[in-house]
């Protein structure tokens, strides 16, 4: 809630779906396709909350190099096409 998002550059931090209509940033901490989130057996805790200082420290560090320091979701790309590359 505080301090705000802010820009690096100019530009807009990533892994953020938009701003809510309150001014808050939507923050991206998984990806949907890759079904990575079962609402019956897992908890907000376990998931959401560590999920959420993963982004929050990888944000820190990009305010400060404007280097997004960790591993994006291909958007477009399969989990399973992406495992074939490694």
């Amino acid at each position: 809630m505080s301090p705000r998002i802010e820009l690096y550059n100019g530009k807009k931090p990533h892994h953020i779906y938009g701003i809510d209509k309150r001014g808050y940033a939507r923050l991206c901490v998984y990806y949907p396709e890759y079904k990575e989130w079962d609402e019956n057996t897992m908890y907000l805790a376990d998931t959401f909350v560590p999920w959420t200082v993963t982004w929050l420290n990888t944000y820190e560090y990009w305010l400060v190099t404007g280097v997004w320091e960790y591993a994006e979701s291909p958007h477009g790309i399969k989990k399973k096409d992406m495992l074939k590359e490694i």
